[in-house]
């Protein structure tokens, strides 16, 4: 598994507050219930991307069968569900991949 900075907060007055916003508000309505055991399964081969937000900056990435945890997800305005991910292993934030490249059980 590839290392990832801490997760990244755009500056006050970004245009992605708006967007972290949303993101944070549907996080906090969650149930408890949303925590995943899963593997990344990028079906394209390559390291999973993980990102600040949905479609945000790539923050490091995360190797094919890495176990992490869903801590929340959200579905973006093209209707596609993102996972907000912490390594299963270490309890590290990594943060948010595309929900269809994990293999959950």
């Amino acid at each position: 598994m590839t290392a990832s900075p801490a997760i990244r907060r755009p500056p006050a007055g970004h245009v992605a507050c708006g967007l972290l916003a949303g993101v944070l508000a549907v996080m906090a309505s969650l149930p408890a219930s949303a925590q995943s055991r899963c593997r990344a399964a990028d079906p394209t081969g390559t390291p999973l991307n993980v990102r600040s937000g949905p479609y945000g900056d790539i923050l490091g990435q995360v190797k094919n069968g890495t176990l992490v945890r869903i801590e929340a997800d959200a579905t973006d305005g093209k209707g596609k569900t993102w996972a907000y991910v912490v390594a299963i292993d270490t309890g590290q934030p990594l943060g948010w991949v595309f929900r269809d490249y994990l293999a959950c059980s």
